[in-house]
């Protein structure tokens, strides 16, 4: 076996771009999300269920957070 040290690579993300949100009435929700920065986008399908879904309510702005959070994002 070859062990080979890497450098961490650092990125520059600085949007959230929720593209779709699916809602399977009373269960959950599928959302599509892109991140993007310094050239990179990413990708990301998530699946809002559970108590999660649950608190989201109305309030758009939970989507968002809960978004960001799965993504280990802050909001600036």
């Amino acid at each position: 076996m070859t062990i080979v040290d890497i450098v961490p690579v650092v990125r520059s993300l600085d949007k959230l771009e929720i593209l779709d949100v699916s809602v399977q009435l009373d269960s959950s929700a599928r959302i599509s999300a892109l991140v993007k920065g310094d050239g990179l986008t990413e990708g990301h399908q998530l699946l809002m269920d559970g108590a999660s879904y649950e608190a989201w309510g109305s309030d758009d702005e939970y989507v968002i957070n809960w978004t960001l959070e799965q993504l280990g994002l802050t909001k600036a």
